[in-house]
């Protein structure tokens, strides 16, 4: 089991998952208050358990071209792309981040993904490509929320407004410390990816949450997969893989569809071609008891899909949730029934995003 760098800074109580026999903190003290805290305040959310692999050897970017949905022959340093990793057969593995740096590519892959990410990546390593594994030596953490780059300006003096979407550069924290600052995240919200040593890591972490003019709180993985699940940020798992292709899913943006030279790609093809049956559709429901995976679907008494994912929203005040539905009904407005055993809930279709961060609207002062 791998630890967190900063699991000193944890409190008392607080709840893990394990995922890539990592230990990652699921909730702190309470989910709504640190799903709030994302969406109102800001949030650290610590990165233990993504993939950091370093890829050199002066072909790396021909082959990481050969496993990704996106061109980065011509991703310039200081860029990151963000893609989408398929097997084969056209279904997702991960969505993970490339970032062009001096020292070669570097891809992180979420928790969730990164043990499968790892495997395929060194399973396919071609002769001229080194990868090296960084998660011994670097660690990274997120802050994210509408005011996070306030923070970031302040604690590493960089001209903040300078960095944008998708972009990263090397910054100082303390003397000689250097860290890569990235402008991603995955709340919806302003947010910035920490990458550095271990001990920097710490001792950042420690700096940030004694921050008193604009409050930095620890925030779990339950918290950040409802701010995913709102901006239609893909949690991939057994649920939506086995659940449709990728155009069903909802996932084609991470595509682009001028490639073709990738793995999956012409599977991608066929199912891009083929008439689609089916479709993923956000949905609300005002029953705040649970709608389980795998409930169905139904149109009155016609069974019309399945549900593939369900979480509790503090801000609609009832049940956030991604049905596979039929491409009849697969539309905005629709009321539809869920059956759970002998339970059954009325939910309503919902277009994206299901709830609007506050940063969409907010301009760096």
């Amino acid at each position: 089991m791998k630890y967190s760098t900063i699991k000193e800074l944890h409190p008392e109580g607080t709840q893990y998952i394990t995922l890539n026999d990592h230990e990652v903190p699921s909730v702190y003290s309470d989910v709504e208050q640190e799903y709030n805290t994302i969406r109102n305040h800001i949030g650290l959310i610590d990165g233990n358990g993504f993939a950091l692999l370093q890829i050199t050897g002066g072909n790396e970017i021909e082959f990481v071209n050969s496993l990704i949905s996106k061109d980065i022959s011509f991703l310039n340093p200081g860029m990151v792309c963000e893609a989408i990793m398929l097997r084969e057969n056209a279904t997702p593995i991960a969505i993970v981040y490339i970032l062009n740096t001096p020292s070669g590519l570097l891809l992180l892959a979420p928790p969730e993904n990164a043990a499968e990410t790892c495997q395929w990546i060194f399973a396919h390593q071609e002769d001229g490509v080194e990868i090296k594994d960084l998660s011994n030596e670097k660690s990274l953490i997120f802050i994210e929320g509408e005011k996070s780059w306030c923070v970031a300006a302040k604690v590493f003096s960089f001209p903040i407004e300078t960095l944008a979407l998708r972009t990263f550069s090397t910054v100082q924290f303390e003397e000689d410390s250097d860290v890569i600052l990235s402008r991603i995240g995955r709340s919806g919200e302003y947010a910035y990816c920490i990458i550095a040593s271990h001990e920097t890591i710490l001792h950042l972490s420690m700096h940030l949450l004694q921050e008193k003019d604009t409050p930095i709180s620890l925030c779990g993985s339950s918290a950040m997969d409802i701010c995913m699940l709102e901006v239609s940020q893909p949690i991939i798992c057994e649920e939506t893989v086995s659940a449709g292709t990728l155009f069903e899913l909802g996932y084609q943006w991470f595509t682009q569809y001028d490639k073709e030279d990738y793995i999956g790609a012409e599977k991608l093809k066929e199912q891009f071609e083929a008439e689609r049956q089916l479709h993923a559709v956000g949905f609300k429901s005002e029953d705040q008891e649970a709608i389980l995976p795998g409930a169905t679907v139904y149109l009155e008494d016609e069974q019309v899909g399945n549900v593939l994912l369900a979480k509790n929203d503090p801000t609609l005040k009832g049940t956030l949730g991604i049905a596979m539905l039929q491409t009849c009904v697969a539309v905005s407005g629709i009321p539809l029934s869920v059956r759970c055993g002998e339970k059954h809930s009325s939910i309503m279709t919902i277009s994206s995003p299901f709830v609007r961060p506050h940063s969409w609207d907010s301009q760096m002062e």
